[in-house]
C-alpha cells in the first residue's frame, strides 16, 4: 500500500499541513514492513530518515542501562526528530513488538519541511523540550536507583561484620572450652587436691549443661550476650 497524504495527516506533528506539504512528504518517503522483534534502528546509528509510525508498535531499548526500556511508540507517531535536527546519532535502539509500517522520510526533505512550515517547527520544538524533561526525569531515577544500590551494598557490609565477629567469637570459646578441660586434668595430675578439682570438674559439667540446654541465638544476640559477659 503506498503511503498516502492521509496516512501522515493522522500524525499529530503533519496534522495542520495541506494537501501539498502532505504530497512532497509522501512522495520524498519510502515504506518498510517490520516483523514482531524486527530491528528498525540500532543505538548509535545516524538520523539518516526521519520515521513515520504508520502501524503497529514499537519499543525503544536504552543499551547504556542493560536494555532498560525507554519508551514505547504506538502508531499513529514518529520518531527521530530530535535527532535530526540535533544532527545527533540515535542514543536508543528502536524494534518492533508487533507487526509494523514504517514511512522513511528522507532527512533533508523533514528539514527542508521543518523550514518551510512554521507549525511543524514549534510543534518539534515542543516536543524536544518534553524529551529533554523525560531524558532528565530518567537520568534522576537511575541517579535515585544508583544511590540506594550503594546506601543497600553498605548496609549489608556494617550487618555482616557483627555476624562475623559473633561466629569468630563462638569458635573462641570452643577452643576455650577445650583449654579449661585440658587444664583441669593437667591440676589433678599436678597435685590439686581432689575436693577442689572435683568442684572446678562440678562446674565446668553445669556450664556445659547449661549451655546445651539455652535457647538457639542468632548471631547478633549471641554476640550481645558474650559482650555483657
Amino acid at each position: 500500500m503506498p503511503i498516502g497524504v492521509e496516512d501522515l495527516r493522522r500524525i499529530d506533528l503533519l496534522a495542520g499541513l495541506d494537501d501539498a506539504a502532505l504530497s512532497r512528504l509522501a512522495a520524498a518517503a519510502t515504506e518498510r514492513h517490520l516483523e514482531p522483534g524486527e530491528l528498525l534502528v540500532p543505538a548509535g546509528a545516524p538520523a539518516e530518515h526521519f520515521l513515520v509510525l504508520l502501524e503497529g508498535e514499537v519499543i525503544a531499548i536504552d543499551p547504556r542501562y542493560e536494555g532498560a526500556t525507554a519508551g514505547r511508540n504506538i502508531a499513529p507517531t514518529y520518531m527521530g526528530a530530535l535527532a535530526i535536527l540535533t544532527e545527533t546519532p540515535w542514543v536508543v535502539e528502536n524494534r518492533a513488538v508487533t507487526r509494523s509500517r514504517v514511512a522513511l522520510v528522507d532527512r533533508s526533505a523533514f528539514l527542508d519541511l521543518v523550514h518551510a512550515e512554521r507549525s511543524v517547527e514549534r510543534t518539534v520544538a515542543r516536543a524536544i523540550v518534553d524529551t529533554m524533561r523525560r531524558i532528565e526525569g530518567a537520568f534522576s531515577r537511575h541517579e535515585k536507583l544508583a544511590s540506594l544500590g550503594t546506601l543497600s551494598a553498605g548496609l549489608a557490609h556494617e550487618l555482616n561484620n557483627p555476624a562475623a565477629a559473633a561466629r569468630r567469637t563462638v569458635d573462641a570459646l570452643v577452643e576455650a572450652l577445650d583449654t579449661v578441660q585440658g587444664a583441669l586434668g593437667a591440676f589433678v595430675e599436678s597435685g590439686v587436691e581432689r575436693d577442689a578439682a572435683e568442684q572446678l570438674v562440678a562446674l565446668q559439667r553445669e556450664a556445659l549443661q547449661r549451655a546445651a540446654a539455652a535457647p538457639a541465638l542468632d548471631v547478633l544476640d549471641a554476640s550481645e550476650r558474650e559482650d555483657e559477659v
